[in-house]
């Protein structure tokens, strides 16, 4: 406590520790006049000066950095203010009083007693308390943004592992349940012999095969050996896919499974040549078909990821389930499911085709007449078997493929071609009147899509429906094998695409609908087949399957027929020909 005089008031001051604690005072009562250094309401006696409602105040800050010392007077007008007063800090202090002038440091407190008030620090001592606090409030700060972090990663972290958890219980559940349905006998398969043909033997014929039907027997007399989809992937081995790059006469060769080591191959591309080895066979929308071995046999395996469940699913129930055993419709062998890299693999394992997809077939090939009437009467075969119910013992459901194309056509060893691909497939059962049309959202390729499907005016409850969209879709399959057959008026066109040149290489259905529907164009038949007396039927078969209208389309067998007939009549020329020829050089 301390007590100065200031004219005739006696004030006194007490400045106490606590950062909160008011002052006490003697002093007669407000207004008080005070010196103020800051904003002031008035000025008196040449002097700056405010009138204080609550008390004067006087306080002292100490920059900690310079060193300088700021002093601040001024009035406390309100009873909030008043807390501020015997405030202190390491760094500042604020001394109230309640007497006219009583802040001035030459009529009142004066600023040695203030200062005695304020702590004293050296230089040294309060850059480590500064470096002390900053150092606390650091490592506060980084643990309330790490304990956060941690936090939510513990969080994903559980949640990724239930959620694998109850995937792979899934799959367990759905691989117990259809074991026996994913159970497959490999028997033989039923020769089936063109009706232009004279039937040969089931001798003769089993012997030509080269699929895995003759090379699997078990030597029992009982047949083949049954397949168990829990143990297929074990025994199937998947070749690697091989890429040799060729830069200035030197070759580098690397697995595409692993990084291909970019660091060792001169960035100068101007001379690179790719070669990418048949043993990666497609790639799909639903995944890649890979070449590979099973017990020494080569076959085809479809693979699928976890995404495309329902596409897998969808190709193995109608492989399964439907009686497919027919020469132009691709040989399934068996599925199965699996992981690789962590990551659930779906497969199908089906006959292996070494010269690939008839759109890859066209691209290096060019025809002939009798190879084009071949490659069309095979395929027609195919689609006419799918679309045809056959009632029985063992009923074959009608099928609609719904994604014809030429990419979805496999060239067998003997020139002739085997639908594939029927993750999009509609089955109809005619006695049970049921159309099934399977969970999967998904619609055929759009350049291939008929009128009715871009405008969506066809009777989805109609099996018939679908049966005309492959027919559409099938002379735009047509088409593009008749582009690549020469005669002797001309030779062949280089292979296109449908459409090519009327829209991008990845059309949309709005720019297919404006083609297709609004324009009603269609793509335009090579004159050189109009001009042969055999080929000109091929050109009608083409226009009637691609009508706009689809009561107005052939039917499938229809087409076979028609397309049988020239395969006959063009031999029976070459053969009378032949004959000929022989005369004239005998």
């Amino acid at each position: 406590m301390e007590s100065t005089t200031v004219g005739k008031r006696e004030a006194k001051v007490l400045i106490n520790d606590g950062p909160y604690n008011s002052c006490l005072f003697t002093s007669s009562g407000p207004p008080y006049i005070c010196l103020c250094t800051q904003s002031c309401n008035a000025a008196l006696n040449e002097r700056r000066t405010c009138t204080a409602q609550i008390s004067c105040f006087h306080s002292i800050v100490k920059n900690n950095a310079t060193g300088v010392i700021e002093e601040n007077h001024g009035c406390f007008d309100h009873i909030l203010q008043s807390k501020f007063c015997g405030r202190q800090t390491p760094l500042s202090s604020v001394v109230c009083c309640k007497s006219n002038y009583c802040n001035d440091n030459v009529h009142g407190t004066g600023s040695d007693k203030i200062r005695a008030t304020l702590p004293i620090t050296t230089p040294t001592t309060a850059a480590t308390t500064g470096q002390s606090i900053g150092g606390s409030d650091g490592f506060m700060l980084a643990l309330t943004i790490v304990i956060p972090v941690l936090v939510l990663l513990l969080v994903a972290a559980i949640a990724v592992w239930l959620i694998r958890r109850s995937h792979q219980r899934h799959m367990r559940e759905l691989s117990s349940n259809n074991l026996k349905d994913l159970e497959l006998n490999l028997k033989e398969q039923v020769p089936y012999y063109p009706p232009d043909r004279t039937a040969r033997s089931t001798t003769d014929y089993t012997s030509q095969q080269t699929g895995m039907q003759t090379e699997m027997t078990s030597g029992s007399g009982s047949g083949v050996p049954r397949l168990a989809t829990r143990t297929l992937a074990k025994d199937v081995k998947l070749l690697n896919v091989v890429v040799s790059i060729k830069i200035n006469q030197k070759v580098y060769i690397n697995d595409l499974n692993s990084p291909f080591p970019l660091h060792t191959v001169n960035r100068s591309f101007s001379h690179l040549y790719l070669d990418l080895a048949m043993i990666l066979l497609g790639k799909g929308r639903y995944g890649d078909v890979r070449k590979a071995k099973y017990h020494g046999q080569k076959v085809a395996v479809k693979i699928f990821s976890s995404r495309d469940e329902r596409s897998w699913l969808r190709e193995r129930h109608i492989y399964e389930n439907v009686l497919t055993r027919h020469e132009n419709v691709l040989c399934y062998y068996a599925s199965d499911m699996t992981s690789s890299q962590s990551c659930t693999q779906m497969w199908l394992m089906t006959q292996y085709h070494e010269n690939g997809s008839l759109y890859d077939y066209l691209q290096r090939q060019v025809l002939d007449p009798l190879e084009l009437l071949r490659l069309a009467y095979s395929a027609s075969s195919g689609l006419a078997y799918l679309h045809t119910e056959i009632v029985g013992t063992h009923d074959k459901l009608a099928v609609a493929h719904r994604d014809v194309k030429s990419k979805n056509i496999l060239i067998m060893d003997n020139g002739n071609c085997c639908v594939a691909d029927m993750g999009l497939a509609v089955t109809f059962s005619s006695d049970r009147g049921i159309l099934n049309l399977g969970d999967n959202p998904k619609v055929g390729t759009k350049r291939y899509m008929p009128p009715e499907v871009l405008t969506e005016r066809f009777n989805q409850d109609n099996f018939d429906s679908f049966r005309k969209m492959d027919v559409y879709s099938f002379g735009l399959v047509l088409w593009e094998i008749a582009r690549r057959c020469k005669t002797e008026y001309a030779d062949a066109d280089e292979y296109q695409l449908p459409y090519f040149g009327k829209v991008p290489n990845d059309p949309s259905v709005d720019e297919m609908r404006k083609i297709v529907v609004e324009d009603k164009i269609r793509p335009q038949i090579p004159k050189r087949l109009k001009n042969h007396e055999i080929l000109r039927p091929y050109c009608k078969v083409i226009r009637e399957c691609w009508s706009e209208n689809p009561s107005s389309r052939l039917s499938m067998l229809r087409v076979k027929k028609t397309l049988m007939k020239m395969v006959n009549k063009l031999e029976f020329q070459k053969s009378k020909d032949l004959a000929s020829s022989n005369e004239a050089i005998a």
